[in-house]
């Protein structure tokens, strides 16, 4: 559903900040109807009721110091890119007048110690720990059966990107993965450069499966992959670490960063915060 907002009475940015909040988001929750496929009609859409900031002014205000959080985590996620994209150009090229291997031969594979949960043992077991899947992270739970840093690579489900690239995340830290998700680590080069090596390594040729696309752990093993010779292998070794270490401090700001937001966004909302001191508590962080 697409909004036009009546710009004589709202400000575009703080309508959708205001359509964000918690109790808004119940709201519409408490407009679903449906089972299996919870919506909601586009006139009962209409009758929601909103408590917004008369002035314009204010508007403005609370949207500037709320989009100038956001504006920081996408600045943060484009530089994210374009490190990990620098991470893989400069392993390519070494690699060019390096060595063919298999993936067995430079991963470690932890796969006994995934454990998969429900969504309802998930949901009696919240903590602070990312639960994590072939997709990236699924939600939170209260335990780690990984600390440390790992490659995880889709097994089936999400396996492989247009590009025949597998589907690839970086984790470090406390963390629950699933059985959807191979975990792996380095074995005579760092993990961080075994991220950036499959990161564009070619796998569309091992996944199997029409209806349920998978990537088996055998398969993946006997992947061809190139690598930078013995000479290079250290200095390409110690550049990727460092461009990770990168992506690593600019993902946990961007955390940060969004706690804050969504911290300051109900109390903006609702006046318990004033919009200066709202200013003063970015600023400290911006």
């Amino acid at each position: 559903m697409a909004l036009r907002p009546r710009k004589d009475i709202v400000d575009p940015r703080y309508l959708y900040y205001l359509l964000s909040t918690p109790q808004t988001r119940d709201s519409i929750s408490d407009l679903h109807v449906g089972t299996l496929i919870p919506h909601f009609k586009k006139h009962d859409f209409a009758q929601l009721k909103l408590r917004l900031h008369k002035d314009r002014a204010a508007q403005q205000a609370i949207a500037e110091v709320l989009g100038a959080l956001d504006d920081k985590i996408a600045a943060n996620r484009a530089l994210v890119a374009t490190t990990l994209d620098l991470g893989s150009a400069i392993c390519e090229r070494a690699a060019q007048t390096g060595r063919s291997a298999q993936v067995a031969d430079v991963a470690e594979f932890h796969n006994r110690k995934r454990i998969p949960l429900s969504a309802r043992e998930r949901s009696e077991r919240l903590g602070s720990v990312p639960y994590w899947g072939a997709n990236g992270q699924l939600g939170w739970v209260d335990e780690a059966i990984f600390d440390d840093n790992y490659v995880l690579i889709g097994e089936d489900g999400s396996v492989v990107t247009e590009q025949g690239t597998p589907v690839i995340h970086n984790l470090w830290g406390p963390a629950w993965v699933n059985n959807h998700a191979h975990v792996l680590s380095g074995k005579g080069i760092s993990t961080d450069l075994l991220y950036f090596v499959l990161r564009r390594a070619h796998v569309a040729d091992a996944v199997t499966g029409a209806v349920q696309p998978k990537l088996s752990m055998g398969k993946l093993k006997a992947v061809q992959i190139r690598l930078p010779d013995d000479s290079a292998l250290p200095k390409v070794d110690a550049r990727a670490t460092s461009l990770l270490q990168q992506t690593r401090a600019l993902e946990a700001e961007s955390a940060t960063l969004a706690s804050l937001r969504d911290t300051l966004l109900p109390a903006l909302m609702d006046g318990t915060i004033r919009v200066k001191d709202a200013i003063a508590t970015a600023e400290e962080v911006l």
